[in-house]
C-alpha cells in the first residue's frame, strides 16, 4: 500500500482497531476465575476486593497508556514499541525489540486467537443442535474453521487496510451492545438476583464452591459478602485482569497508516484504556452483585428459572458474541502482525531479507506478507496441531500468557528509557504528569511480573504436587489429555527463552549476511 496516496484511518477506525484488540473474549468469561481469587471461604468472596482489583488494575493500565503519549512522539512508524524502543534505547535493543513483538508477541496471538475464537460458534451450534448436555465437535473442525477465518483477515488486511479498518469499526459496536446489556441487566437486579450480604437467597452445595440462587435458579460462583477484604485476592487476580488490558499499543504499528499519528496514536491508547475500564468494572460490578462470572449468566438473571429454553438460548446467543469478539480482535492482532513483519523487511532486521526484499519487488509489501504467513505457520505447527491431537484447547489457551507476561515487561522497561531520556537526550515531546504515571505504572508491572515468574512459575509449581490441575482451556477439554499447572510453566519457560534467544540468532545470522 503506498501511503502516500492512500488514504489514511482517522481517530475513530483506529480506536475500534484498538479497542476491538483489547475487548475481546476475557471479558464475557474472567470475572469467573477472579471471583474465586476472592474466595473467604467456601461459599462466600470479598465484594470490595473484587472490585478494587478491576479499580487498581484499570489505574495500573492507564497510567501505561498515558505515559506511552510522551514516549510514543519519539517515532511514527510501522515498527510501534520496537521502533520507540530502537530511539530511547539505541539500535540493538530497537532491533531485538522489533523481532520478539513481531515473531513473538504478535505471532502467537495471531496464530491462536482465531482457532479460540471459533470455539464459541462451535459449542453454541453443538448445543442447538444436539442439546446442553452433548459431546463436543471434534477439534478439528475447529482447527480448521480457524485458520480459514485467519487466512480471509489476513487478505484483508493487506489488500484493503481502510476497509479492514471500517470493519472494525462495525465489529466494535457490535461487542459493545452486548456489554452495555450485561451491564443494564446485572445493574437491575431482576428476580432477586442481588444476593450481596444475602445468603439466604443461595442453597449451598454440598461440597462448597457457591451455590443455586433459588430465585433465578442459576448458579452462583459464591455469595459477595461487604464486610470482608481479601488482600491477596487482590493480587492474585491482578495478572489476569491486566491481560485484559493489554494490545492497547497495536495502534502504534499502524503510525504509517493513521492520519496525524502524532496525536492520533497516543489520544487512541489512553481513550482504548479510558473505555475498556469503564466497560470492565461495570461488568464487575454487576458479577460482583449477582455472584455470577459471566456473562452469560448475568443476562439470564432477567429471565429467571421457569424458562431454561430461554436461558439455553442466551447462553448459545452469548457463545456467538464472544465467537464474533475474537474475530475482531484477530482482525486487529493481524494488521499489528503484518505491519510489524513489513516493518523488519524493509528496515532488513530479519534474517534472509533479501529475499523477502526480491519478493517486494515483484509487488508491493509481498515479502512483508511472506514473512507474517511463515511466522504464523510456525506457531500453527508448535500449539495448533498437538491440540488437535488431544482434542483439547488447553495449550492454546496458555501459549497466550507467556507473550502478554514478557511484554508487560517490556512496557515497564521502555517507561524506564521514557524517564532516562528526559534527562539526557530529551527526544521526546514531554507531556505533563508522565513521571508520575510512569512510576505508578513501573512499579506495579514490575510486582505483577515477579509474582508469575517467581511464585506462580517457580515456587508453586515446586511446591505443589506434579499434576495439579491447570485452569488453562475455555470450551474444549479431554479426560485423557489433563492439562497441568506444570505444563503451564513449562510453556512459560520455552516461551521466555525463545523470547531470548531467536532475536539474538537472527541478529548475528543478520550480521553474517550482511
Amino acid at each position: 500500500m503506498n501511503v502516500k496516496t492512500a488514504r489514511k484511518i482517522g481517530f475513530f477506525a483506529a480506536l475500534s482497531i484498538c479497542l476491538g484488540s483489547v475487548i475481546g473474549i476475557g471479558i464475557f468469561l474472567k470475572n469467573i476465575s477472579v471471583i474465586k481469587a476472592q474466595m473467604i471461604d467456601e461459599n462466600t468472596f470479598s465484594f470490595w476486593s473484587l472490585i478494587v482489583s478491576w479499580i487498581l488494575a484499570s489505574i495500573i493500565s492507564l497510567s501505561a497508556a498515558y505515559s506511552f503519549s510522551e514516549i510514543s512522539s519519539s517515532k511514527v512508524g510501522k515498527s510501534g514499541l520496537s521502533g520507540w524502543i530502537g530511539v530511547l534505547g539505541g539500535e540493538k535493543q530497537g532491533w531485538f525489540a522489533k523481532i520478539a513483538h513481531s515473531s513473538v508477541y504478535f505471532s502467537i496471538l495471531c496464530s491462536v486467537i482465531p482457532i479460540l475464537a471459533v470455539e464459541g460458534l462451535f459449542t453454541a451450534i453443538n448445543k442447538a443442535v444436539n442439546g446442553a448436555n452433548a459431546d463436543p465437535i471434534p477439534f478439528y473442525w475447529v482447527f480448521l474453521s480457524g485458520m480459514l477465518i485467519l487466512v480471509l483477515l489476513s487478505c484483508f488486511n493487506y489488500f484493503s487496510i481502510e476497509n479492514s479498518a471500517k470493519f472494525q469499526i462495525v465489529g466494535t459496536i457490535s461487542k459493545i451492545i452486548p456489554l452495555v446489556l450485561v451491564i443494564i441487566i446485572g445493574f437491575i437486579g431482576a428476580n432477586n438476583s442481588h444476593i450481596l450480604d444475602r445468603p439466604d437467597l443461595v442453597t449451598p452445595n454440598i461440597n462448597g464452591n457457591g451455590g443455586i440462587n433459588t430465585e433465578t435458579g442459576l448458579p452462583v460462583i459464591g455469595v459477595p459478602v461487604s464486610n470482608s477484604f481479601n488482600l491477596s485476592g487482590v493480587f492474585l487476580s491482578l495478572p489476569a485482569i491486566l491481560f485484559s488490558f493489554d494490545s492497547f499499543l497495536v495502534v502504534g504499528n499502524l503510525g504509517n497508516d493513521v492520519k496525524n499519528p502524532q496525536k492520533t496514536v497516543p489520544l487512541v491508547a489512553v481513550v482504548t484504556i479510558i473505555i475498556s475500564a469503564i466497560v470492565y468494572v461495570s461488568i464487575s460490578i454487576a458479577a460482583g452483585l449477582t455472584g455470577t462470572g459471566d456473562a452469560a449468566g448475568i443476562i439470564s438473571t432477567i429471565i429467571g428459572k421457569s424458562n431454561q429454553t430461554a436461558i439455553d438460548g442466551i447462553s448459545i446467543t452469548i457463545n456467538i458474541l464472544i465467537t464474533l469478539s475474537a474475530i475482531f480482535v484477530t482482525n486487529a492482532i493481524s494488521m499489528g502482525t503484518l505491519r510489524s513483519c513489513e516493518s523488519l523487511v524493509e528496515d532488513k532486521k530479519i534474517m534472509f531479507h533479501s529475499f523477502f526484499n526480491k519478493l517486494n519487488e515483484k509487488r508491493e509489501n509481498l515479502g512483508g506478507l511472506t514473512l507474517y504467513a511463515i511466522q504464523i505457520m510456525f506457531y500453527i505447527i508448535l500449539f495448533g496441531i498437538p491440540s488437535v491431537v488431544m482434542n483439547n484447547d488447553a495449550i492454546l489457551d496458555s501459549a497466550t500468557n507467556a507473550p502478554v507476561v514478557i511484554f508487560f515487561l517490556v512496557y515497564a522497561y521502555t517507561m524506564i528509557l521514557g524517564i532516562k531520556d528526559r534527562y539526557t537526550k530529551k527526544q521526546c515531546k514531554q507531556v505533563k504528569g508522565f513521571m508520575f504515571t510512569s512510576i505508578i505504572a513501573i512499579t506495579f508491572i514490575l510486582v505483577v511480573f515477579c509474582f508469575i515468574f517467581f511464585y506462580e512459575n517457580m515456587y508453586v509449581v515446586s511446591t505443589k504436587p506434579l499434576f495439579t490441575p491447570s485452569s488453562s482451556g475455555l470450551f474444549f477439554g479431554n479426560e485423557n489429555w489433563q492439562w497441568y499447572k506444570a505444563y503451564d510453566a513449562i510453556m512459560f519457560w520455552s516461551i521466555f527463552i525463545w523470547t531470548l534467544t531467536f532475536p539474538t540468532i537472527n541478529y548475528f545470522v543478520v550480521k553474517k549476511q550482511k
